[in-house]
């Protein structure tokens, strides 16, 4: 998986962390792969992200069948990282349902506020065991941000055709 994500850091220009969905719902960061970027937001290895941090909690919902989705909601506490940090259940549940029809997460500054106006954003995708993200604290064009979503949707399938991934029936393919 880190020639994977080092070829996907080369591909998209952003570095790219990999994250493991760990026992009590928070992610550890296992590989950062760099790519030199002042305006990007990066996670070193080790580093563990809360159980609610919106990339990583889409991700992992976003793989879930639709109850255990909304088993996961009903247990969800939600907590303001920021000023755009989704507190709504139903909205949270609006977005891992558009993520879930796309193939990767977005999270528009959710988790980390940038030091310039905007805020950080991240395209995710879900690849058992873990999840990929690519961030950046500028904003991007919107045609930008889809290319990076797709690539990054592309390696979680190549990481699922090599580990023998099994994604939910009918998970999309970007």
């Amino acid at each position: 998986m880190r020639a994977a994500a080092d070829r996907l850091a080369e591909a998209v220009a952003l570095p790219c962390t990999v994250c493991e969905a760990l026992a009590d719902g928070s992610f550890l960061v296992v590989h950062t792969a760099h790519r030199v970027d002042d305006g990007v937001y990066l996670a070193p290895v080790g580093y563990r992200f809360p159980a609610g941090a919106a990339a990583q909690f889409k991700a992992r919902l976003g793989w879930l069948a639709p109850a255990q989705q909304a088993e996961a909601l009903e247990d969800w506490r939600p907590v303001r990282q920021t000023r755009t940090t989704i507190m709504d259940r139903g909205e949270m549940a609006r977005d891992i349902a558009a993520a879930r029809a796309r193939g990767y997460v977005l999270s528009r500054g959710e988790f980390v506020e940038a030091s310039r106006p905007s805020p950080c954003r991240s395209s995710t995708a879900p690849a058992r065991p873990c999840s990929w993200s690519a961030a950046r604290r500028a904003p991007r064009s919107p045609a930008r941000a889809a290319r990076v979503a797709r690539a990054l949707a592309a390696f979680a399938r190549e990481i699922h055709a090599a580990i023998d991934g099994r994604p939910p029936v009918n998970f999309p393919a970007p």
